[in-house]
């Protein structure tokens, strides 16, 4: 699991990023697509929320959240596309034994 963090004034932006097992991506997956407010991006699934987005790809998890939901609520997707991009989306099968869709070649 990695993680940063900006602090803006009183508020902080918090960014996630963890691999998660198999099953647990898969059942993130699709809790994420049985919601109104999921997405899919690059082979992966997400779920927006006023204060936060969540993705899962392969066997990755990220996530971006905000202390306090500002005022617009900002577009959580598009803010969060280049840390997944960055991120990626690996299949980890083992230590250093890890895979990704050809698309991300």
């Amino acid at each position: 699991r990695t993680s940063c963090t900006v602090d803006l004034d009183d508020n902080r932006l918090l960014f996630e990023a963890s691999v998660v097992d198999d099953a647990t991506a898969q059942s993130n997956k699709a809790l994420a697509r049985e919601e109104s407010n999921h997405f899919e991006y690059r082979g992966g699934a997400g779920l927006v929320r006023d204060d936060a987005v969540q993705w899962n790809c392969g066997t990755v998890q990220a996530v971006l959240s905000i202390g306090k939901t500002p005022d617009p609520v900002p577009d959580w997707q598009k803010l969060a596309a280049p840390l997944f991009d960055q991120v990626g989306c690996l299949t980890y099968t083992g230590p250093n034994d890890a895979s990704q869709p050809p698309e991300w070649n």
